[in-house]
């Protein structure tokens, strides 16, 4: 069968923001789904306090060559954040990620509905890649047929000395994880 269709563009960015609300949008055919977040050179450029939900986000796919073959082509990424609440959404057949949490803090997605990733990225439902970063939630969401792991959380550092030695603390519970192509959950990659 042939691949997915391949786009360019973000459908929504935030970044270097304080509050604010994404709501009741159908966003398909871009690169990247939503994206908060930047690459803050300090704490006063987070984005925070910024909420996402009652969404349907699907079918994001990129071949730009910054995205490495689908690579970065989330429904949700949030990056370089504080207290956003990820809620209520329906993510599903996006390249890369359904919903990817990376160099953040204080992040609860919740009520989810994540499932049938499976581009050329990662092909995750939920990813959380802590880099330092952490204290999340995770509760309430389903995921399934995702073509790698159902919820990945991955442990390793990153190279912004933001992050350097900070403390996890990732809660995880109350999912509904099933019929994923590789684990259900995963900690510690």
């Amino acid at each position: 069968p042939a691949g997915p269709d391949f786009y360019k563009g973000r459908g929504i960015i935030i970044r270097q923001a304080s509050g604010g609300m994404i709501s009741n949008n159908e966003i398909y055919h871009n690169a990247r789904g939503i994206a908060i977040g930047t690459s803050p050179v300090s704490y006063s450029e987070f984005v925070t306090n910024v909420i996402i939900e009652h969404n349907h986000i699907y079918d994001n796919h990129c071949n730009d060559p910054s995205c490495a073959n689908d690579g970065d082509s989330d429904g949700i990424q949030v990056s370089d954040s504080r207290g956003v609440i990820v809620r209520n959404n329906v993510v599903h057949g996006n390249g890369d990620d359904g919903i990817d949490i990376f160099m953040a803090y204080d992040v609860q997605v919740l009520n989810n509905v994540v499932y049938n990733h499976v581009g050329f990225g990662n092909g995750n439902g939920i990813k959380s890649n802590t880099g330092g970063g952490g204290n999340h939630i995770f509760a309430g969401n389903i995921v399934f047929g995702n073509v790698a792991n159902g919820l990945n959380f991955e442990t390793d550092t990153d190279s912004s000395p933001l992050f350097t030695g900070q403390n996890f603390g990732d809660k995880t519970y109350h999912n509904i994880v099933f019929n994923n192509g590789f684990n259900g959950l995963v900690t510690g990659s």
